[in-house]
């Protein structure tokens, strides 16, 4: 794909094929017996879900629910409440989780999180506590 093409896929799209490609170039690393042994276990051991919602709603239930693998942090908890929670309206749920996908891109999954937590901290009106020079919600 012309980086014309990939500016113009789906993010959707977009994420599927940079996995695809990085597999692709991992597996051609591998000297032969070692790839043929990877690829009888990818096809006999590995069952794999690929989901791209068709709505806001699956989107939202996606993002609350499964956290992608890794544990709920407050970061998507928050972004629940931004995103889904305090908006009734689909179309404008989706322009917002697109700008909040953006935003994380340009700024950082971390920088993101901490800024949430100052947020939420200010407006509980507590003390910012810091743990080793680190931002963190205190309880």
């Amino acid at each position: 794909y012309t980086v014309k093409e990939r500016k113009s896929m789906p993010k959707s799209e977009l994420y599927i094929l940079e996995a695809y490609e990085y597999l692709i170039d991992r597996v051609k690393e591998l000297k032969p017996r070692r790839a043929i042994k990877f690829l009888d276990a990818l096809k006999d051991d590995t069952f794999l879900l690929v989901c791209i919602p068709s709505s806001t709603r699956m989107a939202r239930s996606i993002v609350m629910g499964l956290g992608k693998g890794k544990n709920l942090e407050p970061v998507d908890e928050f972004k629940g409440l931004v995103c889904f929670c305090s908006i009734r309206d689909e179309a404008l749920q989706d322009e917002v989780l697109n700008k909040w996908d953006a935003l994380c891109e340009d700024v950082g999954r971390d920088t993101l999180s901490s800024a949430c937590i100052l947020i939420a901290q200010s407006e509980l009106q507590k003390p910012v506590m810091k743990n080793n020079g680190e931002v963190d919600l205190f309880e």
